[in-house]
């Protein structure tokens, strides 16, 4: 009979009180559909306090309504059959009321009142964000507006994507879609980086000492060839034969790269990576893939160290790790650490708690920050970036075309940020096989900095 005790207790515990949080969150749990029904979940607003998310009553309770399709991948959903996602999900006790005073909750349920959940405010621009989805236009992908001296996210838009208020009809056709439309793409995209990448191997040998702005690289002919593999795609100009590190960067030389690339070695190359976040989980307010330099398993030969340091590879890389290593040179060396919820307060407007802030650290000083943003600048104006220049605005960037393989068209890349002399926006935008990022990518960039630089916030 002890033994049978003992049983009894120790299932009781495991169900509810391990499996107790899981159980309550499972979809078609009928006690949490019921709870979920009868609670005013919280306001969702933007930084203007525009509303993303309300709860509104209806036949059955409460349901959610979502003022902007385009967060749906963001934001999530709530439903009664399919769960949460998104920041309904990760923020679920503070918009529930679950997080807030026991007494107040127990009074509630004695007095049969609506549970009520807390206002989140997120850093999102509702103007900027639309901007963000303007600028991917018909292209899937994703684009981020971050401010770079405190990781606030202005913009995440990412396509193809879905309209959190018929979750319930279509959620068969999404999951059926081989497009991946519930995909987050601006923090679970896995993509190679192209060119953008120039800006980690830049850095990487700056840092090192391995050459400076003015070095030249000795090329011979137009392409390098390590270990009988051929690297092509210098994209110089014609008589210029032996660039310097500058010239390289601005007109995206793949040879001049790749020789720097080998000349680093693998362990400072992946000394910079590193610190730059790659093959590091990121802290944020929803589920981020770990970007990879290779894989697994890989053979450290030196055709891939070529390849990786111009950016391709086996490197994969997401839309925010992008933006991440674009602010730590805008920001003079330090990364910041990213978020896109700031605020949580109660439905009166009392506040309860403040997010966001810290650093990721310093993956570069100061010194080499500023010569990579001068050579960022140098793209912009005179190089591969410059439909992305901006009347009395000065802007440093770097454009990517990623090879994907298969037979199909390059990811267009553009990451950069503006003023470049006192960054205010970094922008980071991919459209995926959409071709040249100089065409493809550049000039959408330049319409969401604009958007994000009229926002004046």
């Amino acid at each position: 009979m002890v033994l049978g005790f003992a049983l009894v207790s120790a299932a009781l515990v495991y169900w509810q009180v391990i499996r107790a949080p899981e159980l309550a969150q499972r979809p078609g749990n009928p006690r949490a559909a019921q709870l979920q029904q009868d609670t005013d979940r919280g306001l969702i607003v933007d930084r203007h306090g525009t509303v993303l998310a309300r709860s509104v009553t209806s036949q059955n309770g409460f349901t959610r309504q979502y003022a902007m399709p385009g967060l749906s991948a963001l934001i999530g959903y709530a439903s009664v059959r399919f769960g949460l996602t998104g920041l309904e999900k990760s923020y679920n006790d503070q918009l529930s009321g679950a997080s807030g005073d026991l007494g107040q909750a127990l009074t509630s349920v004695v007095l049969g009142r609506t549970r009520v959940g807390d206002t989140l405010t997120l850093s999102i621009d509702a103007k900027v964000q639309q901007a963000a989805e303007q600028a991917l236009g018909d292209a899937a992908g994703a684009a981020i507006v971050m401010k770079p001296q405190t990781g606030e996210i202005l913009a995440m838009a990412t396509k193809p994507s879905f309209d959190a208020n018929r979750i319930e009809s279509d959620m068969p056709q999404l999951q059926n879609n081989a497009a991946a439309p519930l995909v987050e793409r601006a923090t679970q995209g896995l993509y190679p980086p192209g060119s953008t990448f120039k800006i980690v191997t830049a850095s990487a040998v700056l840092s090192s000492g391995a050459a400076q702005p003015d070095t030249q690289i000795r090329l011979s002919g137009e392409t390098y060839v390590v270990d009988g593999f051929t690297v092509r795609g210098s994209n110089l100009p014609r008589g210029l034969s032996n660039p310097t590190l500058t010239q390289a960067f601005q007109y995206s030389c793949n040879p001049c790269f790749a020789q720097l690339g080998v000349q680093l070695g693998w362990d400072r190359f992946e000394q910079a990576a590193e610190a730059f976040g790659i093959g590091k989980s990121i802290r944020f307010d929803v589920p981020v893939s770990t970007s990879r330099l290779h894989d697994a398993n890989a053979d450290r030969t030196r055709v891939l160290l070529a390849n990786t340091a111009y950016g391709q590879g086996q490197l994969a890389v997401t839309p925010l790790q992008m933006a991440l290593i674009t602010a730590a040179i805008a920001n003079g060396g330090g990364m910041p650490q990213p978020h896109v919820v700031a605020r949580e307060s109660t439905r009166s407007g009392q506040a309860v708690a403040d997010f966001g802030g810290g650093s990721l650290g310093s993956p570069i000083d100061g010194r080499v920050a500023g010569a990579v943003r001068q050579m960022m600048v140098e793209v912009v104006e005179h190089g591969s970036g410059q439909l992305a220049r901006i009347p009395n605005v000065q802007v440093a960037g770097k454009t990517g075309t990623a090879e994907t393989g298969g037979g199909l068209a390059p990811h267009a890349w553009f990451t950069g940020f503006a003023p470049a002399n006192q960054p205010r926006y970094v922008v980071t935008i991919i459209r995926e096989h959409k071709g040249e990022g100089a065409e493809q990518a550049a000039p959408m960039a330049k319409a969401l900095l604009e958007a994000a630089l009229a926002s004046n916030d």
